[in-house]
């Protein structure tokens, strides 16, 4: 049976997934396939952006000019997706 539901593009963000991670190298099938382990590590990866990009948000002017970054650096930092 058909269904009458649209079909709906997945999100760049799981599609992307797969490209992020590290990879093994599969000898017997010729394959490359990532462990859990990358997954995980992955995951924490993206987490640590996700917090240190809030944070350099919240800085103020005289610690952005401590670190040699602009208002502008930081917005458009703090903006990115946490998978880049």
């Amino acid at each position: 049976m058909k269904s009458n539901l649209p079909s709906i593009p997945a999100r760049r963000a799981t599609a992307t997934l797969v490209e992020h991670l590290p990879h093994r190298r599969d000898v017997a099938r010729g394959r490359r396939r990532a462990s859990l382990s990358d997954v995980v590590d992955l995951i924490f990866m993206w987490q640590e952006r996700v917090r240190t990009r809030r944070h350099l948000h919240e800085l103020d002017e005289h610690m952005l000019r401590d670190i040699g970054l602009s208002r502008g650096d930081a917005l458009h930092e703090a903006s990115k997706p946490f998978w880049h």
